[in-house]
């Protein structure tokens, strides 16, 4: 896979990161480098049984790993944000640590470009593509008002760069449909 949406500030070969950093770059941009750093350093040979683990602590199909990259319903993507927002399987203090890094995702041409700017999101978005077929999937949180809610839409289709836009129009509809129940 050689990502579309790159980071716009991509790590640097050579450099040393501290596990927070690598996190960071793991959660904020995306970067799957710094996930196997991190996976490589902080689980060694326990790698694949701490994915396992995790996936069947939150009740979730363990991925098989010769099935890349791994089928995951929109359901099963919006697990991993409820269970960050509700501090549901790390600790509070993590949990919000997450969420920070997640606030500050780089990927604005989805969920994020719709949204009024003084309203706040947490957000992860990821991509893939099988030859000429591309997905592109967000889950984000967006606070509005006292009445946080989840959105999570996965896209799929051969034009890469149509696929935001079908993130961001749905996440329009969505907010202003909530903006009016809420009575903002």
């Amino acid at each position: 896979l050689h990502p579309v949406f790159v980071s716009k500030s991509p790590m640097k070969l050579g450099e040393k990161y501290s596990v927070r950093e690598l996190l960071y770059y793991t959660i904020a941009n995306s970067n799957n480098d710094a996930f196997s750093v991190l996976g490589n350093y902080l689980y060694a040979s326990s790698y694949e049984s701490f994915w396992d683990k995790t996936y069947s602590d939150l009740g979730l199909s363990v991925p098989d790993s010769n099935d890349l990259p791994y089928p995951v319903s929109t359901k099963e993507f919006s697990i991993f944000l409820e269970v960050i927002f509700n501090a549901g399987y790390l600790n509070e203090r993590s949990s919000e640590l997450a969420c920070e890094f997640l606030s500050e995702c780089d990927f604005k041409e989805g969920i994020r470009k719709s949204l009024p700017s003084y309203v706040p999101l947490v957000h992860k978005f990821g991509e893939s593509s099988e030859g000429n077929l591309y997905e592109i999937h967000e889950s984000g949180i967006i606070y509005l008002n006292n009445s946080p809610y989840l959105l999570t839409v996965m896209t799929k289709g051969t034009d890469v760069m149509k696929l935001p836009n079908v993130i961001s129009e749905i996440s329009k509809v969505v907010y202003n449909d909530m903006a009016h129940l809420s009575g903002s």
